[in-house]
């Protein structure tokens, strides 16, 4: 089997990856391979609102997705949920 893609969680959250058939968690410190049908993802975490879709084929290995909190908060500039800068974790 051929996967295009590895996804990788650095995070101490479970992340929900989300695509066109595709609804993958991935538990903390984890990777998994991945093949979407669809070059847009999205990713769910709990007491966060949805990322926005952004390109998978463009993002490579520095890829940055910002999610904010259900309350409208932000976490921490620059990185995805870092609770050392957050605050309110």
């Amino acid at each position: 089997m051929f996967f295009p893609y590895i996804a990788i969680n650095k995070t101490p959250l479970d992340l929900k990856l989300m695509s066109t058939l595709l609804n993958k968690t991935l538990k903390p410190f984890s990777s998994v391979f991945i093949r979407p049908i669809a070059s847009k993802m999205q990713i769910k975490v709990d007491n966060y609102e949805p990322s926005k879709y952004f390109e998978i084929n463009t993002y490579g290995v520095s890829g940055v997705v910002e999610l904010k909190r259900r309350n409208g908060k932000t976490p921490g500039q620059g990185s995805l949920i870092d609770p050392a800068v957050d605050p309110e974790s």
